[in-house]
């Protein structure tokens, strides 16, 4: 704990210090960009609030891992927020923050994924922890989200009937029904075994109307 406590204190000592030279006879090229992001201090302050550096850091420890992982981590998250886009993107456009973000090449961009997948875990975990002290909560009331997803394709998905209301292909050969297991109810003993009927009502009362 000690260690810890050293370490942050030696961090913020040296954050303090800087020193920049600037040559006022310099020019710029025309191809020159110099252009760097610097709002991303907010989010690398909550980053550091959360001490990310210092759990990837310990995760590197773990591990033989020559490059920088923590480092791949801060570019992926800022990134994420800031510039969306692959992998690759997010590499080449790193020099576009104030800082430098070195000690990794693009391959070790892929490999770390493997590593951010497997403490995922302890790392969601560490983040709640520590997020507690960033903001308040209130773990006695918890909100599930209950999003419902869907899929969409490109071409029609609805059942064509016989006369005696069975469903069957473009050729009216006999077939499976298409849906299955929509809504809350259920209908069995005919040939629309696990069709929910309450999920399309419409549907539904057209396709009872053919049958009788």
């Amino acid at each position: 704990m000690y260690l810890v406590a050293e370490e942050r204190t030696n961090e913020q000592r040296a954050s303090r210090n800087a020193s920049v030279t600037i040559d006022l006879t310099s020019t710029m090229g025309t191809k020159e960009d110099n252009l760097k992001n610097i709002g991303y201090a907010v989010l690398k302050e909550l980053y550091k609030q959360l001490e990310l550096d210092r759990f990837w850091r310990n995760v590197r420890k773990k591990t033989s891992v020559k490059y920088d992982l923590e480092a791949v981590f801060r570019l992926l998250v800022l990134s994420r927020i800031l510039y969306p886009g692959s992998k690759m993107d997010t590499f080449n456009k790193k020099d576009i923050y104030f800082e430098k973000m070195e000690g990794f090449a693009l391959k070790d961009v892929y490999k770390a994924l493997d590593l951010f997948d497997r403490y995922d875990a302890e790392l969601q975990k560490w983040i709640y922890e520590r997020s507690s002290a960033i903001c308040e909560r209130d773990t006695s009331i918890s909100y599930f989200d209950c999003t419902n997803y869907y899929f969409d394709i490109g071409r029609p998905d609805m059942d064509t009937f016989d006369d005696d209301g069975r469903p069957v292909d473009k050729k009216g050969k006999p077939t499976e029904v298409k849906y299955r297991k929509r809504g809350t109810g259920t209908c069995t003993g005919s040939p629309y075994a696990g069709r929910m009927p309450n999920s399309r009502p419409g549907f539904w009362a057209a396709a009872t109307k053919r049958r009788s």
